[in-house]
C-alpha cells in the first residue's frame, strides 16, 4: 500500500502518466505530486485508473491517506 499521495502518483509512472490515466490536467497532476496531495474529487477517477492498471489503490486507501494528512 502506498504511504503517500506522491507514491500513488509514482505508481502510475509519474505526474504525466497519472494525468493521462485519470483525466486530471497535467499541471494539476504535477502540483499534486509536489504538494503530496490529491483532491478528494479525484479519488474515484484515481481508484478506477488504478484498478484498470492493476495498482494497489482504491478509494479506501486514498481516504486513509487523506485522514493521515489531516491528523498531522
Amino acid at each position: 500500500m502506498p504511504q503517500s499521495f506522491s507514491e500513488v502518483i509514482d505508481l502510475f509512472g509519474g505526474p504525466a502518466a497519472y494525468a493521462r490515466a485519470t483525466g486530471m490536467p497535467g499541471a494539476s497532476a504535477k502540483q499534486s505530486k509536489i504538494r503530496d496531495s490529491i483532491s478528494s474529487r479525484w479519488f474515484t477517477a484515481t481508484a478506477r485508473a488504478a484498478k484498470a492498471n492493476g495498482l494497489p489503490v482504491d478509494e479506501k486507501v486514498l481516504s486513509e491517506l487523506a485522514e493521515r494528512r489531516r491528523a498531522d
